[in-house]
């Protein structure tokens, strides 16, 4: 099967993954550890649902070494039912891929290099790996996405931070102007090994994600909104502001447990990227808050875009639209 089926709201396609291995000597079939394929339906299913921008799921062996398996064919959990990018059955604007199997073969280098690893015992990339842990991340969010909003967001900014450390700052990147005359202060004053212990203390996590993401998107991030408002849609020169708004909201939740999951959903329905207004109950600072964040479909925006361009620069082209 090619082309997804685009039947129903809870239509699914399945695909079967089977792989042929190359004939053996008889010594080396004497020595052979049969491989466990596993990982390699967990790769596919990252890229692809990267790829596409819909969730596919890793369901299980049919068989395996000679046994039969039953693979895990439950349906999804849904709580609310959203016409929402992920979710919906359209192609995804932004790259304009159609949803037909064949359109993934710019995949095919990246997955090579899946099998050499376990056929050649050479690892992948460095890079790679790293895409495929946020890679994880993201689909962990798509599996969320109807279910538990709250925990996908998570999720999303979960993937953006992997995917930011394995990019190069500058200094000015990442200390802005009052921290960068702290540590010349210090260095002044103290000398350049504690100014170096201080700086690597010092590290700003939050402004590497916001940076980082930021170097990722480029103008097909802009103009691939499928929000129905225009107000609701990413803007260039606030986007720094968005993004930095998620990494605060994910701390909120983390160190205050303050709940947010109906503030990055409520839109959705209508694909808004962005959410506007000041609530009508909270504090002052949560109210600011709140009306610079992302929503969820907003935020599953960005980290799919950065993580497919992460993989067009540094492990194999995908797309003409990432340059």
């Amino acid at each position: 099967m090619e082309i997804f089926d685009p039947s129903g709201r809870f239509h699914r396609s399945f695909f079967i993954l089977t792989f042929r291995e190359r004939e053996l000597s008889e010594e080396e079939e004497k020595k052979r550890q049969p491989p466990w394929y596993d990982f390699v339906g967990d790769y596919f299913c990252v890229l692809l649902s990267a790829y596409f921008g819909k969730r596919f799921d890793n369901l299980g062996f049919v068989q395996s070494h000679g046994l039969h398996c039953l693979p895990d064919i439950q349906p999804p959990k849904v709580r609310k039912l959203i016409d929402a990018l992920p979710t919906s059955s359209k192609p995804r604007k932004d790259l304009d891929i159609k949803l037909e199997l064949h359109e993934a073969k710019p995949l095919l280098p990246i997955l090579d290099a899946v099998f050499l690893e376990i056929n050649e015992k050479k690892s992948v990339s460095p890079e790679l790996e790293l895409a495929f842990t946020a890679g994880r991340f993201y689909l962990q969010a798509l599996q969320l996405f109807e279910s538990d909003p709250e925990l996908a967001f998570l999720s999303l900014v979960n993937a953006g931070e992997v995917l930011v450390s394995g990019l190069e700052f500058s200094e000015d990147e990442i200390y802005d102007k009052d921290a960068q005359e702290l540590l010349a202060e210090i260095k002044e004053k103290l000398g350049d090994t504690k100014a170096e212990k201080v700086r690597d203390r010092f590290f700003q996590i939050r402004r590497k994600f916001r940076v980082g993401l930021s170097k990722l998107v480029n103008r097909t991030f802009f103009e691939g909104s499928e929000s129905q408002d225009e107000f609701y849609k990413f803007k260039p020169d606030e986007f720094d502001m968005r993004i930095a708004a998620a990494y605060d909201l994910r701390s909120n939740f983390l160190h205050a447990g303050k709940k947010f999951g109906v503030w990055v959903e409520i839109m959705g329905h209508r694909n808004a990227d962005v959410s506007i207004g000041l609530p009508a109950y909270g504090d002052q600072e949560w109210k600011k808050l709140i009306s610079r964040i992302p929503t969820l479909v907003g935020m599953e925006r960005v980290i799919r875009f950065c993580l497919l361009r992460f993989l067009h620069q540094n492990v194999s082209p995908l797309h003409d639209k990432l340059n």
